[in-house]
């Protein structure tokens, strides 16, 4: 016990102690600034801010638990939530943050003397934008990232290591699943590290340790799942393994998400992840010209680097015909912590420092760029709703069945044909066979909330014809 609350002491008073701290987590509130400047619902965001329901459904019980705490909720044991916007968003980055600090330190990336920015790198990924968008989400998002980072500063200690991992694999698990593969993306880069510094018998020992405590804690969670009767909804809860054709599954689902990612790169970013990759390569070089490497160890770090890079797709890559989302790639910013590490044995830290500041530049204006789209595809969608309303409120028990989809803002074509990741970020909403689609139409309260599925929608679409038009628009 005595062991255990030590190195959390020397954790947390390290990440206080790393030179420019305050400043960092200045950083992270100015780039979470402009999504608080938007100020608009996204997606989930739409049901829970009119009926707080929390994530039971979904099997993420310390969720619940976590916004029963911060809401008072102490009358019932049912999640009943408010809007903490822009809290919630704002104590996500700094947690982020935190945790990007404690991981660094852990890898003995942070050097006292030194000032970097290396922590930002959870949070500034473009992939984690989506995360922090969300009011009510992304602050357990935040939370899970922290759990799979904490065993972490307990990597000295085997057992320490494994107790704490297995307790907070648990907890990851109930507050948000995707985030679990960067427990073993961490895994795969600490065991990087040690064969890098010829501890052979040190990098098997963490994968051992970290993927035992990986199975122990998802069984206990499949188990709590069964005792509560929970199915995960839109068959999140398939796995290849239950089909047949594991294999060939499990490859195409690595070959979608290759292409969900390159979907969403675009030049600007290849341009900003330059700089790192190059003195990555050049400290990959200096390292196999001037040590002298056993084959085993090739083998090694070739498989460890290709499991961090497939965690970075996250858990679909294990689920029978996964929905793809940018949230799900979570663990994809553990990817730029294994070239900073790689990169620092070779290369001058200011170099590197020079290298991490160009993603993170790319990164905040994407942000900007991102927070404007994201208000101005609101507002368009308002003033066609607007258009819309008149007829929709001269009814009694008024339902919409959405044909066909409403454009991008102006503004948001623009932004998109710069950041291809916009196109994905920012949603239409009003298109059609899409549950938010008809929420967003409903948020207050002009048509009723039903969603018309099936049999019943496609009857209704067959006679469109027939219906009388109320208003044309050409545009």
């Amino acid at each position: 016990m005595a062991s255990f609350v030590e190195n959390i002491k020397d954790a947390f008073s390290a990440s206080f102690r790393v030179k420019g701290v305050l400043f960092l987590y200045l950083l992270s509130f100015l780039y979470v600034f402009p999504i608080l400047l938007s100020d608009v619902y996204y997606m989930d965001d739409y049901d829970r801010v009119i009926y707080g329901y929390g994530w039971s459904q979904d099997g993420r019980f310390f969720a619940n638990a976590i916004m029963w705490l911060l809401n008072l909720n102490f009358a019932s044991i049912k999640v009943k939530q408010v809007d903490l916007f822009p809290y919630t968003t704002i104590i996500s980055s700094l947690i982020l943050v935190f945790s990007g600090i404690l991981i660094c330190d852990s890898m003995k990336i942070l050097r006292r003397n030194c000032f970097s920015i290396a922590p930002l790198f959870v949070m500034i990924s473009p992939f984690m934008l989506e995360n922090l968008t969300y009011r009510y989400d992304s602050l357990i998002m935040s939370v899970s990232v922290f759990l799979v980072v904490f065993p972490f500063i307990f990597i000295e200690d085997r057992k320490l290591f494994f107790l704490t991992s297995v307790i907070s694999l648990m907890l990851a698990w109930m507050t948000y699943q995707s985030t679990v593969a960067g427990y073993v993306s961490l895994c795969a880069i600490f065991a990087t590290k040690f064969v890098l510094e010829r501890n052979f018998i040190k990098s098997v020992s963490i994968l051992a340790y970290g993927m035992a405590a990986f199975v122990g804690s998802t069984l206990f969670y499949e188990i709590i799942l069964k005792l509560f009767h929970v199915q995960i909804s839109f068959g999140r809860s398939v796995s290849i393994f239950q089909e047949p054709e594991v294999f060939k599954n499990f490859l195409f689902n690595i070959k979608n998400g290759l292409i969900f990612i390159r979907h969403n790169i675009d030049f600007r970013f290849f341009m900003s992840v330059l700089p790192l990759s190059c003195i990555f390569l050049f400290s990959v070089y200096k390292y196999i010209s001037v040590e002298k490497i056993k084959l085993v160890s090739v083998f090694s770090i070739f498989f460890l680097v290709f499991s961090i890079f497939l965690c970075g797709l996250g858990l679909n890559v294990f689920i029978f015909y996964p929905p793809w989302w940018l949230r799900i790639l979570i663990a994809f910013p553990f990817v730029f912590l294994l070239l900073i590490f790689v990169a620092q044995k070779y290369v001058r830290y200011e170099y590197i420092n020079i290298a991490v500041a160009c993603i993170a530049l790319y990164s905040f204006s994407l942000c900007a760029a991102y927070a404007s789209a994201l208000k101005e595809q609101n507002e368009f969608t308002n003033q066609i709703l607007a258009l819309a309303n008149p007829y929709l409120v001269s009814n009694d028990h008024t339902k919409v069945v959405i044909d066909g989809e409403i454009p991008y803002a102006p503004q948001v074509e623009y932004s998109r044909s710069i950041y291809k990741i916009i196109g994905t970020l920012v949603d239409k909403y009003i298109r059609d066979g899409w549950y938010w689609g008809e929420r967003r139409i409903g948020m207050y309260g002009f048509v009723d909330e039903v969603f018309i599925e099936g049999t019943e929608r496609n009857d209704i679409l067959a006679e469109k014809c027939s219906y009388n038009v109320l208003r044309r628009v050409v545009s």
